[in-house]
């Protein structure tokens, strides 16, 4: 993943930082192959396995760690050794990579392993107690090999190094004040530095202390403040809660007012209705019986005026007769009669 940085740890030695997956990936398949002799024959050494060394373990470290490069953290998780069960062996640039695989490619495999031995005892501490005397070997090369490198003698080109090789035997009388020298200032280091590490060590617990202190002081306060908050909160939810019920039991009356409104407006309705059918039954026949009665009077005008008629023209048709019925002959006279005629 793009920005994580995959690390490789170490106690003795300097960690190797890698900005990328195919950075890392790249280097341990390329210290793969410069160890690949070198680990075959250590992992095939019966000496080892039969005082109890797990030397399998370390033939397998390349392919363990390089079937774990999904992520940087995961990897990183891997080392120091005292964190997992893998052990890479020395970077070859390093001084004791370089001094192990130059005796092995030398035939001095003796040698190298007693070097690889005092690498794994510094960054393991699991060697068994028979292996003390190949581990203070070892350990007394890296010494010679520091010693040397601290000499102007490294620095001579490659094409000098072995006309260099047949002139030591004559100079090493003379180097030997000097490597002791070297020694003692490397002694006087390791102490400088094992004073600066238990300096640094009282510093780094003083810290925590401090640390502890103020985490402690911090959860204290945290919970202090989480009852108060809880507290408020608490308060804040029962007058929510309250004024809910309240809201509720107005709303009921109101509830209750609207409806018992309804009630009284269906029955006015309903009252209303009981009223209205009638009084719209009655007019309706009001109508009616005008319509009715308006048309008998149209009726009653009409006969009238016939009756009228009839009565003026039977006088002027029957007039005559009608005078004369009333009148009786009684022999030569006429006499009126009020019979009929």
């Amino acid at each position: 993943m793009a920005g994580e940085t995959y690390r490789i740890q170490y106690k003795s030695l300097d960690d190797l930082e890698f900005k990328s997956r195919a950075s890392v990936e790249k280097y341990l398949k390329e210290e793969e192959a410069v160890w690949r002799e070198f680990l075959l024959w250590f992992i095939n050494d019966e000496k080892l396995a039969s005082v109890g060394l797990q030397v399998r373990n370390f033939g397998r470290s390349f392919g363990n760690v390089l079937s774990n490069l999904e992520n940087a953290t995961g990897f990183n998780r891997q080392f120091p050794f005292s964190r997992s069960n893998v052990l890479l062996p020395p970077p070859s640039r390093t001084l004791v990579g370089q001094l192990t695989l130059g005796l092995f490619n030398n035939g001095n495999q003796k040698d190298a392993v007693s070097v690889y031995l005092c690498f794994i005892s510094l960054e393991a501490h699991t060697l068994p107690g028979n292996l003390k005397g190949r581990k203070e070997q070892g350990a007394a090369l890296v010494a010679g090999a520091k010693a040397a490198e601290a000499l102007p003698f490294h620095q001579i080109s490659s094409q000098k190094r072995a006309g260099a090789a047949r002139m030591a035997e004559a100079h090493a009388a003379a180097m030997a004040e000097e490597v002791e020298g070297a020694e003692r200032e490397r002694e006087t280091l390791t102490e400088t530095m094992s004073h600066m590490a238990e300096s640094w060590s009282r510093t780094f617990e003083t810290n925590q202390k401090l640390v502890e202190v103020r985490e402690e002081r911090q959860s204290v306060e945290f919970d202090l403040s989480l009852k108060e908050f809880k507290s408020t909160f608490d308060g804040e939810m029962i007058q929510i809660e309250e004024s809910f019920r309240a809201r509720m039991s107005e709303h009921a009356l109101e509830q209750e007012a609207h409806g018992a409104r309804y009630e009284e407006l269906l029955d006015k309705f309903l009252v209303q209705m009981q009223y209205r059918a009638p009084v719209k039954l009655w007019g309706d026949r009001q109508e009616g019986h005008i319509e009715a009665s308006g048309k008998a009077f149209k009726r009653f005008i009409g006969f009238a005026c016939v009756a009228v008629l009839i009565a003026l023209l039977v006088p002027f048709f029957a007039g005559d007769y009608i005078a004369a019925s009333f009148y009786q002959t009684q022999g030569t006279e006429q006499v009126f009669s009020v019979k009929d005629p």
